[in-house]
């Protein structure tokens, strides 16, 4: 029997451990393979020609686009060292699912390049500057298994994992169905925090007494949503860079919020964070020239919120309130360990819906406004992974509107448009043709009926209370009168929730007022 070395070459080096030919290897390349195949197309003696047909190769057949191929592979080529890049580290970039654990126990960025998964520990962002993830210990959330997360990103069922996402919650503390229905779909939501269909984020708010579960719900939901951060107090630094640098989930778990907030001064940072784009600004550099002693920060972002004291009304027009009724159980206590698996899936559907935009859905009439904006995101992740419930979100978010509309029909802005609507329908039955002119003396007399003089609004306040309401006053022979329309005045009473008794009749054109 003779030997025929050119015919078993290939067999024969594959037995000894030796690599296939380049061209061979790509052929038969999996996703795993593309970083030791990159390295040989960069290292192996070849023409641009040569190079060109092996990138479009490891391409088609791996489904990662050619330029993502490309900008790995000038960072591998002996013309483009290391050395010569500036090293940053950093937890965003454009094509980023998240960061994880790779099968070495580090920290790695899990990336998605096609509609494939790459694990890889560093990220070139140009020629000159190559992303790292940072050091785990200074994370301060847990991180999923790379492995994990492919998985589940090649198989899982995302109605099932929207099931289990309610399951895992109910283990923790109680609430009503539907509100774990709503708090299941506001984690959902944390994980497209960078989607383009989405404008606003709405902030959950759990308020109610002590030992009631607002923690525990908290925390269990915290360890679960994308890059969750529990924070106990508020420290408007760590606010800026868990926003700016991890865009994290923030959880606010402080006794009295609003309080705290106003000791360091930092409204615009909390009521901004619910809307994409908002950026703050702050003078870190007095000592430098104009516009350079300034620096705006990024703070758009998710957040829970949980307080024994109730918040700003400015605060609450941004939040979703949730109830945490009192009833005393055995629960279990939320840790990162129980919500590993849950979050590795979450991970892998975000990966599945990242950058593709969210499905429309009808305007409801009954939720307007602010509520409307901050609650449209909810109801499209409501359509998209749980249908068959979406009229019941639909009456919880209503059931919400109409209570926020009752809290407004209670407030002072809502005595002074009620006095106001009695003295024009006063006017009107008495036969003043309009337009109608209302004395403001007249409306602030009534307002101060009946109240202690420390008690009572004064001229100057009252007047800047009907401006911020948007009521127009004008001078008219030495005295402010209020000039108002039926139609302005129909929209302010619908608006705090009044029912008005504004006729619908046409008046004629002339004028006169009630001093």
């Amino acid at each position: 029997m003779t030997f025929n070395l050119a015919e078993n070459i290939i067999e024969y080096a594959e037995v000894l451990g030796a690599e296939k030919p380049l061209a061979e290897a790509i052929e038969g390349a999996e996703s795993k393979d593309i970083p030791r195949l990159l390295k040989r197309i960069a290292e192996e003696p070849q023409t641009e020609t040569e190079r060109a047909i092996y990138i479009d190769q490891l391409s088609k057949k791996t489904g990662v686009a050619k330029r993502a191929i490309n900008t790995d592979l000038k960072r591998l080529m002996p013309s483009s060292s290391m050395e010569e890049c500036e090293c940053e580290k950093a937890a965003l970039f454009e094509g980023l699912v998240d960061m994880v654990i790779d099968d070495d126990n580090k920290v790695a960025y899990l990336a998605k390049e096609g509609e494939t998964l790459i694990t890889k520990r560093e990220h070139c962002l140009n020629d000159k500057k190559l992303l790292i993830p940072p050091d785990k210990e200074k994370l301060p959330f847990d991180l999923a298994r790379s492995t994990e997360v492919i998985k589940y990103y090649e198989n899982d069922d995302q109605q099932k994992l929207f099931k289990d996402v309610i399951f895992y919650l109910q283990r923790f503390s109680f609430t009503s169905d539907d509100q774990f229905l709503l708090l299941a779909c506001f984690v959902f939501l944390t994980y497209l925090q960078d989607n383009p269909s989405i404008d606003y984020l709405s902030t959950i708010y759990f308020y109610a007494a002590p030992e009631h579960g607002k923690t525990r719900t908290g925390k269990s939901m915290t360890y679960i949503c994308y890059r969750g951060i529990h924070c106990v107090d508020l420290r408007e630094a760590n606010i800026f860079r868990f926003s700016e640098r991890l865009q994290a989930t923030l959880f606010l778990d402080i006794m009295d919020l609003w309080k705290k907030i106003e000791r360091n001064d930092s409204q615009d940072s909390i009521l901004l964070r619910n809307e994409r784009g908002a950026n703050v600004f702050r003078v870190n550099n007095p000592e430098k020239s104009p516009f350079d002693d300034m620096r705006s920060y990024k703070i758009f972002g998710a957040t829970i919120v949980a307080s024994n004291k109730d918040i700003h009304t400015i605060l609450g027009t941004r939040c979703i309130p949730i109830d945490m009724p009192n009833k005393p159980g055995y629960y279990e206590n939320p840790s990162p360990d129980k919500a590993a698996n849950i979050k590795a899936r979450l991970i892998a559907w975000r990966a599945r819906w990242l950058y593709k935009p969210l499905p429309e859905i009808s305007v409801i009439p009954e939720i307007t406004g602010r509520l409307w904006d901050i609650s449209k995101p909810l109801l499209q992740i409501c359509s998209m992974l749980c249908p068959q419930r979406y009229n019941e979100l639909v009456a919880t978010i209503t059931s919400i509107a109409e209570s926020k509309k009752a809290e407004k029909s209670e407030s002072f802005e809502a005595k002074i448009i009620t006095i106001v609507n009695n003295l024009f329908n006063e006017a009107k039955d008495s036969g003043f043709p309009a337009p109608i002119s209302i004395g403001t003396s007249r409306v602030l007399q009534k307002i101060n009926e009946g109240l202690k003089n420390e008690f009572k609004i004064s001229s100057q306040g009252f007047g800047r209370k009907l401006k911020a309401i948007g009521i127009k006053t004008v001078i008219v022979g030495g005295y402010s009168k209020i000039n108002i329309d039926e139609g302005k005045l129909r929209e302010l009473m619908e608006q705090y929730g009044l029912k008005t008794y504004v006729s619908e009749n046409n008046l004629t054109d002339k004028a006169d007022s009630i001093n």
